[in-house]
């Protein structure tokens, strides 16, 4: 695997301009969760759960944000191999 770099466990990735809020990046306050990560992973593995147990070595990613589409700050969960850390919202 010449050139490749493989990277476990968590990376925070490099700095990103901020040029402030656009449709696509909202800042939000944390007292703006309205659903916890707990009942985020039960709902989302209600809906994927055919496809986890088809592959039962694939860990849940996490990530939290919020878009204009949403009224509050969203969980995103994914199971599998990811190719980026930013979800696409």
């Amino acid at each position: 695997m010449d050139g490749i770099t493989v990277h476990k466990g968590v990376d925070a990735g490099g700095a990103q301009a901020w040029t402030g809020a656009t449709p696509k990046s909202t800042p939000f306050q944390t007292t703006g969760f309205v659903v916890d990560s707990d009942a985020a992973y039960k709902t989302a593995y209600a809906k994927a759960e055919a496809w986890v147990k088809k592959h039962p070595g694939k860990k849940a990613a996490f990530s939290l944000g919020s878009a204009a589409r949403f009224p509050a700050p969203v969980w995103f969960i994914v199971w599998g191999d990811t190719k980026s850390a930013t979800p696409s919202m």
